[in-house]
């Protein structure tokens, strides 16, 4: 696909064609990446306790780490392409359609979807003893973009360029915020245990918020 993206040696956003690795430039890859992981192995945690396999040690912290990663990096994707990727897409007059077919609408919204029903069904306690998991994720992406970035001559997103003025407060604060979405998601939690129907309705209402089915840019048509 072709998406206007940052120019490594340009520092200038222009159409670029990616394909093949150079698509794990995109955050949204490693969202989905990590949550096919977390299902994967969470699949296999329960049915081993069903079969009565033996289940390592291992699980007990890598199934909560991949679930509170996943959580925090779903919201932050679809919260940054909510209001920050698509309203400076369009300030800027670029084509944001491919925004609202359906395989983005997926990668961006269903992530959230995804990630909101599991937390209503999984029984797996959020602690704040997870928060750091989430921040680990968010280094491990930092650094791998760096790196990929003189490799495929792309940043994916302007703001996480070392090269920036501040860029080490701009990556402190989107650290910041993926631990903001896991406490989020940990007080959301927190109202299971008072009323399960409030729960529900709670994060019906944080994707009600987080997600956009609509193009600003048609609304004045």
């Amino acid at each position: 696909m072709t998406y206007n993206l940052l120019d490594y040696e340009t520092k200038l956003y222009g159409p670029k064609r990616i394909t093949g690795t150079t698509r794990m430039s995109a955050f949204t890859m490693w969202s989905f990446t990590l949550m096919g992981t977390y299902f994967a192995v969470s699949s296999y945690s329960s049915w081993s306790v069903h079969y009565g396999w033996e289940l390592g040690e291992w699980a007990v912290w890598l199934v909560p780490a991949l679930f509170s990663s996943a959580i925090a990096s779903a919201f932050l994707v679809t919260v940054t392409v909510t209001y920050m990727l698509i309203p400076e897409a369009n300030e800027r007059g670029d084509n944001i359609a491919h925004y609202f077919k359906w395989d983005s609408q997926l990668m961006h919204n269903g992530n959230m979807i995804f990630i909101l029903i599991e937390m209503a069904v999984s029984d797996i306690s959020l602690s704040l003893w997870y928060a750091p998991y989430p921040v680990i994720f968010g280094c491990t992406y930092v650094l791998f973009s760096a790196f990929n970035a003189r490799r495929s001559g792309i940043y994916f997103y302007d703001f996480i360029d070392p090269r920036l003025n501040g860029s080490h407060i701009i990556h402190m604060v989107l650290l910041g915020v993926m631990s903001i979405h896991f406490i989020l998601a940990f007080t959301v939690q927190g109202l299971a245990e008072l009323s399960f129907t409030g729960y529900v309705l709670t994060m019906v209402f944080i994707g009600y918020l987080a997600t956009t089915f609509s193009n600003p840019s048609e609304k004045g048509d």
